[in-house]
C-alpha cells in the first residue's frame, strides 16, 4: 500500500485488479493503469463500480464490517459480500493471519493493544456470550 501510494497509484484501482481478473488482464495488456499519469484511461474511469466495490471491501475490511454490513451498504446479498471479501483476502493472506492472531491474543488475553502499545479490555471475550446486534447498533451503522 505505501507503495502504491508512493508512485502515485490508486489503490483501490490496485486491489479492484487484484478482485477482478478481467481488470488485471486490461492493465496487463496496457488498456488502463491505475494510475493517472499514463496515456491510457484509468481503472477508475473504465471500471467505476468494481473500483467502488473495491473501495467499500477495503474500508469495510479495514473498519471489521462483517459481510451482512458490507451486503447492506452494497445492496448485495451476503453470499456476494462473502465471495467479495474472499477474493479481497485471497490477495492479502498476510492480513487475515494477523486477524487471526490478534484475536487469539485478544481472546487470551482478555484485551487487545493498539499499535502503540495502548490496551483496550475486552472482558466479554472471555465468556461465551452470542452476539446479539441492538437496535441502536444497526442504526449507528447507518
Amino acid at each position: 500500500m505505501k507503495k502504491n501510494f508512493m508512485k502515485g497509484g490508486d489503490y483501490h484501482s490496485e486491489v479492484a485488479a487484484e478482485m477482478y481478473p478481467y481488470i488485471k488482464e486490461a492493465i496487463m495488456k496496457g488498456e488502463v493503469s491505475t494510475s493517472s499519469n499514463e496515456r491510457v484511461p484509468t481503472v477508475k474511469s473504465r471500471f467505476p463500480k468494481e473500483r467502488s466495490t473495491a473501495k467499500a471491501i477495503n474500508f469495510g475490511i479495514l473498519y471489521g464490517a462483517g459481510a451482512e454490513s458490507i451486503a447492506e451498504d452494497l445492496n448485495i446479498s451476503v453470499e456476494q459480500a462473502r465471495d467479495l471479501m474472499d477474493a479481497w483476502y485471497e490477495s492479502k493472506k498476510a492480513v487475515r493471519r494477523w486477524q487471526a492472531d490478534v484475536m487469539a491474543q485478544s481472546s487470551q488475553e482478555g484485551k487487545s493493544r493498539s499499535l502503540l502499545g495502548r490496551h483496550r479490555h475486552l472482558p466479554l471475550l472471555l465468556e461465551d456470550v452470542p452476539y446479539r446486534p441492538t437496535a441502536s447498533a444497526a442504526s449507528a451503522r447507518r
